[in-house]
């Protein structure tokens, strides 16, 4: 039987090349054929009804699913089909077939996520964990692969991943108690920069920190600032003294302290013209047509380059500005954006772009370190698990690995020092561009009382009311919140402005620098 099948073979391709004489063989126009068509589709197919001058037909097994003609209608599931393809040449049919799989609607390719994942898990480094912890960690991903793999799309497997995140960053990493006690320090920083500083309202001292540890604060002189940062009444500028105690694991270590003024500002005369026993949109429609109308410059996104070395000089050193996430120090000349480059506080991608005027207010913009701008990315601003994982850091020149902040796979979150920065740049935009009333918080926010906390967290400092000063100069308007604390509480929370007990913000000095 097999000398006959041989014998049969050999005598069909003594025919084919008999009746085929231009040279090339049908097998390859079949291969040049088939190889334009993918094993899967999920969308039409181009189908050539020609090649070398020869007609090309097309014959499907199932043609409800991919017609003769090439077109895809997909189903809910995977169906495998039979596309027979028939070349004529000088009057002789050669036929041969591909199989195709039509891809169904259903089907989901968790391949990149399991990758991905896979990647995360490589992230956690095993030097950093007791042998028990890093079982811990293997034993979570073993389980979260298996939840990936049998996802249905990638909107589940991507939340497997970002859930599997949560655990990982829980798992203790075993560090010593002077690391736990600096990064404690760090966490606290939010009270440090104010060394040196003069404030205007009260203070938040956290009274817990990293690791479960808790803090103690006491004062020089109580009726200046308390021990839990409330001020009392002074007349001028006076000097007090906060230090703090850190009890980690029932042992308590001596902390730092800070020396600081205290004082109370007038409100400046710009807002003359605000009903201040206005709230809620009616006090927003007042701020809005001021500082829309003083508005004198509107500056380009190039412009930016040369300004902002104005708005954020380093006070200590007038050839520097000083960075918004990681609040170093680095040369102000601009270098095509090596050194330091043009945050958007809030995202192009969900708010203004660099051509809008939005996207180029001097009140909006802040100059970033590169790679803390790039991790940041365009996610919302939010609270996350201050766990090791979470935390950003960036190497840079002269100052080595720098913290800036946490991070996970929904939110950024800035250091305490930078939190109140954030949020009256926020209400600024709220208020000054009309196009906001139809973008959502939530777009650059985890929440508005976030913000409205973070505003009162992080109160105003020297260098912000110089830059709400410098940015006035050049652009003619001003932050109205930088300015008058109760304008955030009045305009977006549920409190209404209280003249005789508010604390004013304003900077008097013509100079802040020499």
């Amino acid at each position: 039987m097999k000398k006959i099948i041989k014998l049969l073979t050999l005598v069909l391709c003594l025919l084919l090349i008999g009746c085929f004489d231009s040279g090339v063989a049908p097998e390859e126009y079949f291969d040049l054929l088939t190889m334009k068509i993918n094993d899967v589709v999920t969308s039409d197919i181009n189908l050539e009804n020609e090649i070398d001058g020869h007609t090309v037909i097309y014959d499907s097994s199932k043609p409800d699913v991919l017609s003769n003609d090439g077109k895809v209608t997909q189903g809910k599931e995977d169906v495998v089909v039979t596309l027979y393809i028939t070349i004529v040449i000088d009057g002789n049919e050669y036929t041969d077939f591909k199989t195709i799989t039509v891809r169904g609607t259903d089907f989901y390719d968790s391949s990149s996520e399991v990758a991905e994942f896979e990647s995360l898990f490589n992230s956690y480094e095993k030097s950093k964990y007791t042998d028990d912890n890093y079982n811990v960690l293997v034993s979570l991903f073993n389980e979260g692969k298996v939840k990936i793999e049998a996802s249905k799309s990638k909107e589940d497997a991507t939340k497997v991943i970002n859930d599997y995140k949560e655990k990982f960053d829980a798992v203790e990493v075993n560090i010593s108690t002077e690391e736990k006690l600096s990064n404690i320090e760090n966490d606290l920083n939010s009270i440090l920069v104010f060394n040196g500083q003069t404030v205007y309202s009260d203070l938040t001292l956290k009274t817990s920190s990293l690791y479960n540890s808790s803090i103690i604060w006491t004062s020089s002189n109580e009726n200046v600032m308390s021990k839990d940062g409330v001020i009392g009444e002074v007349s001028e500028p006076t000097s007090v003294t906060i230090s703090c105690k850190i009890v980690l694991d029932g042992v308590t270590y001596e902390g730092f302290s800070i020396n600081i003024y205290v004082d109370k500002k007038e409100i400046p005369s710009y807002y003359s013209s605000i009903n201040l026993n206005l709230s809620g949109v009616e006090l927003k429609k007042e701020l809005r047509t001021l500082i829309t109308t003083t508005h004198k410059r509107i500056l380009t996104y190039n412009d930016l380059r040369q300004e902002i070395a104005k708005t954020d000089k380093d006070p200590n050193n007038g050839n520097n500005l000083i960075l918004l996430y990681t609040r170093v120090s680095v040369p102000s000349k601009w270098d095509g954006g090596t050194t330091w480059n043009r945050e958007h506080v809030w995202p192009q991608s969900t708010g203004w772009s660099k051509d809008s005027a939005g996207g180029a207010d001097i009140h909006h913009i802040r100059p970033t370190n590169n790679s803390a701008n790039s991790s940041r990315g365009n996610k919302p601003f939010g609270e996350v698990s201050h766990t090791e994982n979470n935390r950003k850091k960036v190497t840079i020149s002269g100052y080595g690995q720098v913290d800036y902040g946490y991070s996970n796979s929904n939110f950024f979150e800035p250091l305490d020092e930078v939190k109140g920065d954030i949020a009256r740049i926020i209400f600024y935009l709220l208020v000054r561009y009309s196009d906001a009333d139809s973008k959502p918080v939530t777009r650059v926010s985890q929440s508005m009382e976030m913000l409205l906390r973070w505003h009162e967290q992080d109160p105003v400092d020297d260098f912000e009311l110089n830059r709400n000063e410098q940015s006035f100069k050049i652009q003619g308007n001003r932050n109205p919140f930088i300015d008058y604390k109760d304008f955030a509480s009045a305009v977006f929370g549920v409190s209404t402005i209280n003249l005789e007990n508010n604390v004013y913000y304003y900077f008097k000095k013509e100079e802040f620098y020499i």
